[in-house]
């Protein structure tokens, strides 16, 4: 899915309402994964674990690519 305003929906939101409908099919989320960058705002302290993001890097935090 695409958040476009995470002062709204923030990423943990969205992961566990994605894993409470998982859980009512009677099946769960096994990792999530991060496309492209991502505001260091929007990313939960420590997100990588919590979103269970799988080859998460650092460098997908937007601010670290700026000068």
């Amino acid at each position: 899915m695409n958040l476009c305003d995470y002062t709204r929906t923030g990423l943990l939101a969205a992961f566990q309402a994605v894993e409470r409908e998982a859980e009512l099919l009677g099946t769960r989320v096994r990792a999530g994964e991060l496309i492209g960058l991502v505001p260091r705002a929007a990313f939960p302290e420590d997100g990588a674990r919590v979103l269970r993001l799988i080859e998460f890097n650092p460098s997908r935090i937007l601010e670290s690519r700026l000068p």
